[in-house]
């Protein structure tokens, strides 16, 4: 599975997450004796932007407290969540067009030595290969 999809579907399931977070829960404790729910909910929000910052060559200052969201953490999340994985999204794209576009050469470059060959013309790859033989 792609990376990329993976942390996509990472973020969408921790959305919905957060969807089921009730104001009503917000006080309770978690297994972080110094975290209570919302506390947690807070940091949770705030690490897409932290990781983003990380992206882009600078660094988050992860010991500072993240700010508190309120009562619209599942949104709020989720904006963040598409800011992070906008930009993977795009370096994947990249990437793709790139690889595309080195297979199309190597193709091209695999067919007119061929067709080169089956003229009779001496291939470039076979010149390169005589020239290394005779500095041997």
């Amino acid at each position: 599975m792609d990376p990329i999809d993976v942390l996509s579907r990472a973020l969408d399931q921790t959305g919905n997450l957060l969807d089921q977070v009730g104001t009503d829960v917000l006080a309770r404790p978690t297994p972080c004796s110094d975290w209570d729910v919302a506390a947690l909910a807070d940091h949770i929000i705030n690490d897409p932007r932290g990781f983003l910052l990380m992206m882009r060559g600078e660094q988050p200052d992860w010991s500072s407290e993240p700010p508190q969201v309120g009562s619209e953490w599942a949104q709020v999340f989720r904006s963040a969540a598409d800011d992070l994985i906008h930009p993977w999204h795009q370096q994947g794209d990249q990437a793709d067009k790139a690889q595309s576009e080195a297979e199309a050469k190597a193709k091209r470059r695999a067919q007119a030595n061929a067709e080169m060959k089956a003229k009779g013309q001496p291939v470039p790859q076979q010149e390169e290969e005589e020239e290394a033989r005779k500095k041997k």
